[in-house]
């Protein structure tokens, strides 16, 4: 009797290591990585007397693939690599300067910012819904918005559009919300991030 419950009992042990190994397996088979090279990230802010537009890059990003689609994922910005495209010369050198420095972004500090996809809710075959955590100077808030997704056969192409709060980050400057007499030198407090992630299938 004493016999059978050990072997029974190891039985058990090894059932569970199994399907352990099996779940690890499956996430990992199912893990793709973005590319870099071609998926973009685009950035707009908006003022009172219009409005400025650039670009960030990504870096070691992916999603996870499940039989409905994308499950979730992880979405790691390089900060450091913020540039300006509505200008140029010295007005945008001082711009981009001006947004990595501590009034906004503080990139010496803080070199990277993170999406954590934590789930997607499929509304269509096209259209869904992506909500997780976004990580900005260190702060984390949770972020949904709208995705479509297009699949072919050599790739497939996530895009959307994301409204964010900067003074959730503690990217205050300009902001009339804290400070009064700014007038037509105010900064809205959303920004956006227009996103075109590229997947190429094996």
């Amino acid at each position: 009797m004493f016999v059978k419950k050990i072997m029974k009992t190891t039985i058990n042990l090894f059932t569970s290591i199994a399907l352990l190994l099996a779940t690890i397996n499956s996430t990992a088979q199912n893990r793709v990585s973005i590319d870099n090279e071609t998926s973009t990230l685009n950035w707009t802010g908006k003022k009172v007397l219009g409005e400025h537009t650039g670009t960030i890059k990504l870096a070691n990003s992916f999603i996870v693939l499940d039989e409905k689609g994308v499950k979730n994922g992880e979405i790691n910005i390089e900060m450091t690599s913020i540039t300006n495209t509505d200008m140029e010369g010295e007005w945008s050198d001082k711009l981009v300067g001006h947004l990595k420095s501590a009034d906004f972004f503080d990139t010496e500090k803080h070199p990277n910012a993170t999406f954590t996809i934590n789930e997607v809710i499929h509304k269509s075959e096209t259209l869904h819904l992506a909500s997780g955590i976004l990580t900005i100077k260190g702060i984390s808030n949770p972020l949904s918005f709208p995705i479509q997704i297009k699949n072919t056969d050599s790739m497939m192409e996530i895009t959307g559009l994301a409204e964010v709060d900067r003074t959730l980050y503690d990217v205050k400057y300009g902001s009339a919300s804290f400070f009064d007499s700014l007038g037509d030198k105010a900064i809205n407090n959303l920004f956006e991030l227009n996103f075109d992630l590229k997947v190429k299938r094996k």
